[in-house]
């Protein structure tokens, strides 16, 4: 009446796969993560969004953005980040052989805004003597 061991199939699953599972089933939890989401991309974009200045300007058929020396670089940094971030999460398949590459493309992406803001960005670079006011006495 024993049922031989070999018969029995042992079917291994890790705490995350049971946990993202359970995650997939449940509608509300998929609705509750888009809602995070898109609340998370609308406060990235709020410097975009809430602002006084315009976006684009045309001037005599000339184009500027006018909103971008407006913004600290943080507030440029943010929403940079955050397309890097969802750029190197839609390639991950193509990543897949070699599982350090995204993350390293990823830390690699990141140094390269912040260093691009740092040189670029005129809030980074500290005053000189020329442009301070004078005192007064």
């Amino acid at each position: 009446m024993n049922v031989p061991a070999e018969s029995h199939e042992v079917y291994q699953e890790s705490y995350a796969h049971r946990i993202w599972r359970h995650f997939e089933a449940d509608k509300f939890a998929r609705n509750g993560l888009r809602i995070v989401v898109a609340l998370f991309i609308i406060a990235a974009l709020a410097p975009f969004l809430a602002n006084s200045h315009a976006i684009i300007r045309v001037i005599d058929g000339r184009v500027t953005f006018p909103i971008f020396p407006s913004l600290e670089s943080i507030e440029v940094a943010i929403p940079a980040l955050c397309a890097a971030g969802c750029i190197v999460y839609l390639l991950r398949s193509r990543f897949s052989r070699h599982p350090g590459l995204s993350f390293s493309l990823l830390i690699g992406v990141i140094a390269l805004v912040e260093i691009t803001l740092a040189l670029t960005h005129r809030s980074m670079i500290p005053p000189t003597i020329a442009t301070r006011p004078p005192r007064s006495s």
